[in-house]
């Protein structure tokens, strides 16, 4: 996915606010070197929490829940695959995040979109 730094914490060190496609949303850099405001990057994101829920969604979004670096994220993206291990592949855009659920959750089906909301977003840059 390519995001572009539109702003980063004054409080908490490799916290940064991106603006991609789908929305915007803070996340922790997870990069070598901190990212300069207005730096573009194609990146992977990883929700590090082990999810206990899910909602129907509307349409594809990344978003913060307020506008506070320490607010949580909100995704929504349409289900590409659901591993037996709780592993649900959610597609947003042309990327796919890797999404883990608590064994025992009822998981989303094939092909619905759905929201999720994580404590955090980490951002992994790569480089073409």
């Amino acid at each position: 996915m390519q995001i572009t730094i539109t702003n980063s914490s004054q409080t908490k060190s490799n916290l940064v606010e991106f603006e991609c496609q789908s929305g915007r949303a803070w996340g922790l850099w997870k990069g070598e070197t901190p990212p300069t405001v207005g730096s573009t990057f194609h990146v992977e994101f990883d929700v590090p929490d082990t999810l206990t829920s899910w909602a129907t969604g509307k349409q594809e979004a990344v978003a913060s829940e307020n506008s506070e670096p320490e607010g949580r994220a909100r995704l929504t993206g349409t289900v590409e695959a659901v591993g037996t291990d709780a592993v649900v592949s959610l597609r947003m855009g042309n990327d796919l995040l890797l999404i883990e659920f608590t064994q025992g959750v009822e998981l989303p089906e094939i092909g619905s979109r759905i929201t999720l909301q994580a404590s955090q977003i980490d951002i992994y840059p790569y480089f073409l």
